[in-house]
């Protein structure tokens, strides 16, 4: 069977249109593939207010793209993420945590799970959509897909649809774009049991009941995008050496980690400035990182221009000389690694889940073990002393992305497995 040039390819996820690494990763694969096939994407989101479902249809590419936006269930308290699964909340006790090594040990098979699924729900997230089932039910019929794309899983809106697909004989694909670790929680793995291919961003900690069915997807970018030279702007502009550290404000960014850090370099001597960009989806925290700027000392080297768009980003990474994402966020294959590193951005990280995928540590960067501040300062330090070293690091680095991110390359991924899944393999792109 060979897979036909002009498909039609439904997606899921809790992103909104802009804003976060799920947004920016599931647009550039759609937009990769759409410059290569007349491909037709039906795409099933969450909307950024409580406004009733609405679409709306654009060319791109070759192909087309439907949004479909729908409200989540109770409202943007939180930020946009696959949905946090009950064992989770539990918190790691002894029974949370027996319960994942079951799952991750591939002792039972997708029939048990599937077993399961009769009698479990999870419980309700404020990221899930509660009507994604209904909705999904009629877009099948209007549209007919030939593939279902699961960006976000562990919900019960994820649930139904998958489900669906199977009724159907729809062929689906579970793609996690955070850390391969969510695949031993219960919620997911019961989802994982009805899904075609399983696929990933980085293959760190992938489980081992998944060992022989799991595809690294990986992620990419626009390397044209990222080798422009970027006209100044009022986000950062500074004589002194720059720390960007981009992400959403939240705890689980890591970005008073940074300050701490900030706090012991700055005893030592040494002068830099702070920059954090990103949408602030928890507001008592960010007031909480102010208050430790200002008793650090900081306040005069730290900004916080708040969400930036693609291009002004990477205006800021043309002016900055570190890379710091001290995240403790179950992350896949951060984008805001790439994005620096195609700048030739030297890297600091911390090795939560898969941030350290993309970063060859003491080659393109550093590998920090996770919440060590102390260390996270020390490798800081020793890349704001030395010019030198930013440069081989950052050298390093930008040659690495270019061979091995790419949107060719991601597009080329995405295509094989799409291939093997329809079973055959796709023709001759027109």
């Amino acid at each position: 069977m060979v897979m036909p040039t002009a498909l039609t390819i439904f997606r899921f996820s809790h992103a909104y249109d802009v804003g976060a690494g799920l947004e920016y990763d599931i647009d550039a694969v759609v937009h990769a593939l759409a410059a290569r096939r007349p491909i037709r994407t039906v795409y099933l989101h969450a909307a950024s207010n409580d406004e009733p479902a609405e679409s709306s249809e654009q060319l791109i590419g070759l192909g087309s793209l439907v949004h479909y936006r729908a409200p989540q269930g109770l409202g943007r308290e939180i930020s946009p993420k696959s949905a946090l699964l009950p064992d989770r909340r539990q918190g790691r006790g002894l029974l949370s945590r027996t319960i994942r090594r079951i799952v991750a040990s591939g002792l039972f098979g997708d029939r048990l799970y599937r077993f399961i699924a009769a009698f479990y729900r999870s419980a309700a997230h404020p990221s899930e959509i509660p009507s994604a089932g209904s909705l999904a039910e009629r877009l099948f019929d209007q549209y007919r897909p030939d593939l279902v794309v699961m960006h976000s899983v562990g919900g019960d809106d994820a649930r139904q649809i998958l489900r669906l697909a199977a009724r159907r004989g729809i062929p689906s694909l579970v793609v996690l774009h955070f850390a391969n670790e969510r695949f031993s929680h219960l919620s997911v793995r019961i989802q994982v049991a009805y899904a075609t291919a399983v696929a990933g961003v980085s293959s760190i900690g992938v489980p081992r009941y998944l060992k022989s069915r799991f595809h690294d997807l990986g992620t990419g970018i626009s390397e044209e995008a990222y080798s422009a030279t970027f006209p100044e702007s009022d986000a950062v502009v500074s004589e002194l050496p720059t720390i960007v550290s981009p992400g959403r404000i939240v705890p689980e960014k890591g970005q008073l980690d940074l300050i701490h850090a900030a706090a012991i370099l700055r005893s030592g001597g040494l002068r830099f400035r702070i920059s954090l960009p990103g949408r602030c989806d928890n507001p008592s925290y960010a007031s909480k990182l102010r208050e430790a700027i200002d008793s650090a000392g900081l306040s005069d080297s730290v900004v916080m221009p708040g969400l930036l768009t693609p291009p002004e980003l990477r205006g800021v990474y043309s002016r900055s000389a570190i890379l710091a994402v001290p995240t403790y966020h179950e992350e896949g294959c951060p984008r805001v690694i790439l994005e620096a590193m195609a700048l030739a951005l030297p890297t600091v990280v911390y090795n939560t889940g898969g941030a350290a995928a993309a970063v060859r540590d003491g080659v393109t960067g550093y590998v920090v073990p996770t919440g060590d501040v102390e260390v996270l300062a020390a490798r800081l330090g020793h890349l704001l002393r030395d010019a030198d070293l930013r440069s081989r690091f950052g050298s390093a680095g930008r040659s690495y992305v270019r061979s091995h991110y790419s949107l060719n390359a991601l597009a080329d991924r995405h295509e094989a497995l799409y291939s093997k899944i329809l079973g055959g393999t796709l023709a001759s792109r027109p």
